[in-house]
C-alpha cells in the first residue's frame, strides 16, 4: 500500500475491497503487526473484505503461532519470510 500511498486503516481495506472486485483471483492482504494479538486482529478483518482475499502473516515465532489460530478451511492463510536483524547483526 505504501507504493500507492495509501494510508489509514479504512484507506487499506477499500483499495483491498476494490481490487477483489476486479479480479477473480486471490488477493494477498499482509497483517502488519508483528505481535500475536494484533495478527490475530487484523486477520479477522482481512477475510471479512472479500471471499477472495488470502491472508499473509509473517514467518517469525508470533506468526506461527497465529497462523495456527487462524485455521478456517473458508479463507487461506499463508507464511511469508520478515527477515528480522537483532541489534549488533551485520546482515550476513
Amino acid at each position: 500500500m505504501a507504493k500507492e500511498s495509501i494510508s489509514g486503516e479504512e484507506n487499506v481495506r477499500e483499495h483491498y475491497r476494490t481490487i477483489c472486485e476486479i479480479t477473480d483471483g486471490d488477493v494477498s492482504a499482509e497483517v502488519i503487526s508483528v505481535d500475536l494479538e494484533g495478527m490475530k486482529r487484523e486477520a479477522s478483518e482481512l477475510v471479512k473484505i472479500a471471499d477472495n482475499i488470502v491472508v499473509k502473516i509473517p514467518m517469525i515465532r508470533e506468526g506461527v503461532k497465529a497462523l495456527a489460530w487462524c485455521r478456517d478451511p473458508g479463507h487461506p492463510y499463508q507464511l511469508y519470510p520478515r527477515i528480522q536483524r537483532r541489534s549488533g547483526d551485520p546482515g550476513r
